[in-house]
């Protein structure tokens, strides 16, 4: 019996985070995740892979990483 949902195995998968800050944040979120694109106050975090559980585990620690970032008060690391 043939089985549904069988067609081609994913090949990569591509995340991306994009957000608007304020400038400090920006700078903050650039020292923090040297690989992300900062524009002014656009942000773009990119994860990319082959194994979609992977890229999701990825996804979850640069989000828990990002929400520290974010909460954590000026002036502080």
């Amino acid at each position: 019996m043939r089985r549904q949902g069988q067609g081609n195995p994913i090949e990569s998968v591509h995340l991306k985070i994009k957000f608007t800050a304020d400038a400090s944040t920006a700078l903050k979120l650039k020292e923090s995740f040297p690989e992300s694109r900062v524009t002014g106050s656009e942000c773009e975090i990119s994860i990319e892979g082959s194994d979609p559980g992977e890229v999701a585990e990825r996804a979850h620690k640069v989000l828990e990483k990002l929400r520290a970032v974010i909460e954590t008060p000026k002036g502080f690391k």
